[in-house]
């Protein structure tokens, strides 16, 4: 029997996943995923990704995942174009198997735009990526966080998806400070914690992919985690470093956690500038910067750069 016509036939008789995901129309959804036409391969992988979004959806993604092995480019794409656009995380009756099974189409796939979305279908999984980041604008404080963002860069280090999520690991870890009025001991292990993760991001850097569009803002906010620990002059060599990569911009939506509105930035600034703004305040200003007036006071400077 046909590998598509078996799949189809499977769609249709699996079961209760899809009662609710009204089996007479899967087929023509598949059979439109490989059309000539793309607007209507666009629309069948949305209709597609409301079925997956239902409950009791777990064997229909494993078998969807498990379909991707025949090499149809089409299908393909339009079956991790719909994981990748859900509004939730997707979860498989294998999960981990299906993980890898992605993984290892994205490492076997050449074609850039097909890389490209089963690397972000992947990461729409539960406990990847999108999961971890969802938590970290959620202001979530739990060690899962934490092990969300390490598994994707241990676990998928040639994901373009690993140097972002080693980098969010180690400002989640300043953030804590912030977020949890943490006791001194704890304060002090977070941020050489921020520190030790940022070390490591380094050590990984030649396994990462597409690492110079975030280098920058790994150095900048390196620095400041190490005025944190009131490591000045070790702050300004990391903003020196910073200053001279191939990135001049670096997006800062807040330069350390606030739940004010008027410290909140959102915008891309100028790396050499900024980081020479940073450097001439530290230069200058011997500060005990877990004092808290101290700290508002280089907070203060850092806001005013917007305004020169």
């Amino acid at each position: 029997m046909n590998k598509k016509i078996s799949l189809v036939i499977l769609f249709c008789f699996w079961g209760p996943a899809f009662s609710l995901a009204q089996p007479p129309a899967l087929k023509p959804i598949i059979k439109k995923m490989e059309a000539e036409n793309s607007w209507v391969r666009r629309q069948a992988s949305k209709r597609l990704a409301l079925a997956i979004e239902q409950p009791a959806s777990m064997p229909l993604v494993n078998v969807l995942i498990r379909s991707l092995n025949e090499k149809n480019y089409r299908l393909q794409l339009g079956i991790t174009n719909a994981l990748s656009r859900l509004e939730s995380f997707w979860i498989s009756s294998e999960q981990t198997k299906d993980q890898e099974r992605l993984y290892q189409l994205y490492l076997q796939t050449d074609d850039p735009t097909l890389k490209k979305t089963i690397d972000r279908a992947l990461m729409r999984s539960q406990g990847l990526y999108y999961d971890a980041i969802r938590d970290y604008h959620d202001d979530v404080i739990d060690d899962a966080v934490n092990q969300k963002f390490r598994y994707v860069f241990l676990k998928y280090p040639l994901s373009s998806y690993a140097p972002m999520s080693h980098f969010y690991l180690g400002r989640y870890h300043t953030r804590r400070t912030f977020m949890q009025e943490p006791s001194e001991n704890q304060r002090q292990i977070l941020l050489e914690d921020a520190e030790k993760i940022y070390n490591e991001f380094f050590d990984n850097f030649e396994n990462y992919q597409k690492t110079n569009k975030i280098i920058a803002d790994v150095y900048f906010f390196r620095a400041l985690n190490l005025v944190l620990l009131n490591q000045s002059q070790k702050a300004i060599e990391v903003l020196k470093h910073g200053s001279s990569c191939v990135d001049q911009s670096i997006y800062i939506n807040q330069f350390y956690y606030t739940r004010k509105h008027s410290e909140v930035v959102d915008n891309y600034l100028n790396t050499a500038e900024l980081s020479a703004y940073v450097q001439t305040f530290l230069e200058t200003n011997q500060l005990n910067f877990e004092n808290q007036l101290n700290l508002q006071k280089f907070i203060d400077y850092l806001l005013s750069y917007r305004k020169n």
